[in-house]
Order: C-alpha cells, then structure tokens, then sequence
C-alpha cells in the first residue's frame, strides 16, 4: 500500500501542481488509518488508500469499528491490485506448493505462517491455504508487513503471504522461495 500510495502522490503533485503528503498510519490491518480519514474534514483534501480489508474484511471481523464502511467513505477509484505470493525461508525444501503441502502434513509442527496482522489479507491467505489444503499450520500475527517479513527471512516463521511487489528483492537475492501466486496466472514478478 505505501509504494502504491508513495506513486499516486507523485503523480497527484504533477497534476494538481501542489503537494501531496503521504501519511502512513499502520495497525490494526488498517482501521487506524481508516478511523483516521473518516474523521477528517470533508474537503477532499484527505484521502484513503486502502486495501481490500477496510471495506470486507474488517467489517466482516469487527461490527464495531470505528468508522462506518458503507456510509463515511466516497470511492473514487482503484489504484491497482496486486496478487500475494507463497515466501517460504529458504530452510523449506519444498520446491513447489504440493511438495509444502505434503511436508507440512508430515511435520505440522514445524511449519509456522505468519501475517501482517490478524484480519489483513495474509492472516486470510494462510488461513484459506490451511482449510483448502487441510493443514493446520499455526499462524503467527505480526504488527505490519516489516515485522512479518523479518520473521520470514530470519526462518522464525516458514512462510508468508505476501504482495508479490515486496517479495521481488528478497526472491531475487534468494534470501526467500516463492512457491506460487494467488491469482489464476504464474506472475512475471517472481
């Protein structure tokens, strides 16, 4: 979300001739940062760039969130979408999703997802793994994608679900495998 909102504000600033501040406000799979917006004046200078869990999976979790999903936003449009990747460390020798499957069901207790968070897109990526595949990993949430990351890389979780735009460094390095993508079509990225 931040590079794409890091993009978006350049080219808002060159149209609109004036500058446009990106202010990230992480943490609890978004509803900071949501509350945040909806509490701001009404003037169309403040914006929300958000990911598919303020509107569905919050609510979904939460029917007391601070801010009102379906009457205190207006949607302008979409930035773009970006499918997750399967990151396992480097110490998962499965080479592809089967092999994981497969040695997860002979080991459950040593493999370990973690997430951004509970309720964001990773928490529900590794929890739908787990219900298709009939696995039982245990899930690890973290505060934010860079905590969930570093657990990943360090080998203190097996693998994460995670935009395919932040794994392409770490896959390119090899300092983590991706085993798949969740979208119909393999992704050019990694």
């Amino acid at each position: 979300g931040d590079v794409f909102a890091r993009l978006v504000s350049e080219k808002l600033s060159t149209v609109y001739k004036q500058s446009v501040v990106v202010d990230n406000k992480p943490g609890v799979s978004g509803t900071i940062g949501t509350k945040f917006v909806a509490k701001a004046k009404n003037d169309g200078y403040t914006l929300l760039l958000s990911s598919n869990s303020t509107f569905t999976l919050n609510p979904a979790l939460n029917p007391k969130l601070s801010y009102d999903p379906a009457k205190g936003f207006e949607a302008i449009g979409m930035v773009g979408s970006v499918a997750l990747a399967v990151l396992v460390h480097p110490s998962v020798t499965a080479a592809s999703v089967p092999q994981l499957v497969a040695a997860a069901k002979a080991s459950p207790d040593k493999y370990v997802y973690g997430s951004f968070g509970n309720g964001t897109s990773s928490n529900f990526a590794g929890a739908m793994f787990n219900a298709a595949s009939g696995l039982k990993m245990t899930h690890v949430p973290y505060k934010g994608s860079p905590p969930a990351l570093t657990s990943v890389l360090s080998g203190e979780t097996s693998m994460l679900f995670s935009p395919v735009t932040i794994a392409i460094p770490h896959t390119k390095s090899g300092k983590l495998r991706a085993l798949g993508v969740t979208t119909a079509k393999r992704s050019k990225l990694v």
